[in-house]
């Protein structure tokens, strides 16, 4: 039973639709327009709190997991959490400059579009050591009870925007996911 690493594997996928939308807004920034601010709060504030929180807790277990058996190079897990730290280090960043930009305080251009960036980039990098690295390592290892706990620990740390309910305070973000994918 691998379901529960496929879960995270999904939930990168659906965090990544969440990238694509700041980097289009970015750009738009670059391009001398305006983004749309109140959707990048959301984003900010979903990735920052919800995914902070809850998917970087469940992260470091299995990183201690997979240190503890050994599956993947200290090197790699060490590696993943450097680009998770900085992932959220940029992620705070560029929410600070989102929430100024809101407030009608005055913001470089060029200073925001690198955050963005930062962010962006960040974000892929740590997602694609996970999914190509430390992933495949557990999935090697992992015994079906600890896949199982892993599985309920997913099931009640459910997702509040992509986790198949969306709730209130998500449904705007959810809004702007539905007409950018349509």
């Amino acid at each position: 039973m691998t379901k529960p690493i496929d879960t995270l594997n999904l939930q990168h996928q659906n965090i990544g639709r969440l990238i694509a939308l700041i980097e289009r807004e970015v750009d738009v920034v670059d391009d001398g327009g305006m983004p749309r601010v109140a959707m990048l709060q959301d984003i900010m504030q979903y990735i920052n709190h919800f995914m902070g929180a809850t998917q970087h807790s469940l992260e470091e277990r299995l990183i201690a997991r997979a240190e503890a058996v050994g599956t993947a190079g200290k090197a790699d897990l060490d590696e993943c959490r450097r680009l998770r730290d900085a992932a959220a280090t940029c992620g705070r960043t560029f929410a600070a400059l989102v929430e100024a930009v809101r407030e009608e305080q005055l913001v470089e251009r060029t200073g925001f579009v690198r955050a963005g960036r930062d962010f962006v980039e960040a974000q892929r990098r740590h997602f694609a050591v996970e999914e190509d690295k430390v992933f495949p390592a557990l999935r090697r290892v992992m015994r079906e009870d600890e896949l199982e706990a892993l599985g309920d620990e997913l099931e009640r740390e459910r997702d509040p925007l992509l986790g198949g309910i969306v709730e209130k305070e998500y449904r705007q973000l959810y809004e702007y996911i539905l007409r950018s994918s349509a």
